[in-house]
């Protein structure tokens, strides 16, 4: 991922994902970031990239929930217990306050101890659908190959941001859930290569977060919002 403006930076974060890292105590997806002389392209630092992918991530689907979901904020929750779960963990409860999060077993203690005062009930379940049955928000951050989140577990009105699975970008939701729902990106360029799945079971990319931001598109009523996370 390139980045450069004009003659004042330029850098490239490196993204590498391994799905077979969680066995080996390492998150499934890496980052680097490599930060140059814009004027000669001389290397001048290198910077660990997990914890700044998590929180650029994070941020966004924060901003992405805004827009999309308007109606009660007050259940939470999240598949997955990596660095993209923790990050939405408390990114999602620090804008929002939700009255309770659902998490793995590892990640909940740590969120207890490190959100103890900020009154949040952090809860563990033993199935995905347990975790999100009547949950008001939803974050897949896994590497699921097969679908983990299934549309009859689902309420009306639930708005889901989908940022895992790094081979496959829509591989966490199944078609019923996709099929029932208004799907935006932030990046429709990004979508075209990494989302082009979705338009073998019909389901179009409606719009980019931006648009939504910006009022040039509006959401049309449906059972729910999907906010796909492609990184730009």
């Amino acid at each position: 991922m390139p980045c450069g403006v004009g003659g004042e930076a330029l850098g490239c974060k490196i993204v590498t994902a391994f799905s077979n890292n969680s066995q080996l105590g390492l998150p499934s997806v890496m980052a680097n970031i490599l930060l140059h002389d814009p004027n000669t392209g001389q290397l001048k630092i290198i910077l660990e990239g997990n914890t700044l992918t998590g929180l650029r991530t994070a941020a966004a689907s924060v901003v992405a929930t805004k827009e999309l979901h308007s109606g009660e904020k007050c259940r939470l929750a999240i598949l997955g217990a990596g660095i993209q779960a923790k990050a939405h963990a408390f990114a999602l409860n620090h804008a929002f306050k939700f009255k309770e999060n659902e998490k793995a077993k590892k990640l909940v203690e740590e969120l207890r101890a490190e959100c103890l005062t900020d009154g949040t009930d952090f809860q563990v379940s033993s199935t995905a659908e347990q975790c999100v049955r009547d949950a008001d928000v939803i974050c897949t951050t896994t590497y699921a190959s097969e679908p983990i989140l299934h549309f009859e577990w689902i309420k009306p009105g639930v708005h889901i941001n989908a940022v895992g699975a790094g081979v496959n970008h829509h591989s966490e939701l199944d078609t019923r859930t996709y099929q029932n729902s208004v799907v935006v990106t932030d990046s429709m360029a990004s979508a075209s290569e990494e989302l082009k799945g979705l338009a073998n079971i019909g389901v179009p990319v409606y719009a980019e977060i931006g648009q939504i931001i910006n009022k040039t598109v509006k959401i049309p009523k449906t059972h729910c919002t999907i906010f796909h996370s492609l990184g730009r």
